[in-house]
């Protein structure tokens, strides 16, 4: 995952699973582990990748956080 943390958020740019392991479930740990953190440091989060976009339109509970570009 490619992001940039900074002060005042979390900006989500990249997202990339190895083929090999693409379906497993190995980037669902990753967003949910990332959005955690971001939670749990009080940053709101910045969604840029499309992967990422897509994946919280089906998991909207994990979307806490989540802000549109200022």
């Amino acid at each position: 995952m490619i992001y940039e943390r900074t002060r005042r958020r979390v900006e989500l740019i990249h997202t990339v699973t190895d083929p090999e392991h693409r379906g497993e479930g190995v980037a669902s740990v990753l967003v949910r582990t990332v959005l955690a953190e971001a939670r749990a440091a009080a940053l709101p989060v910045l969604v840029i990748c499309p992967f990422l976009e897509s994946w919280l339109q089906r998991h909207p509970d994990q979307a806490v956080g989540v802000i549109a570009e200022d």
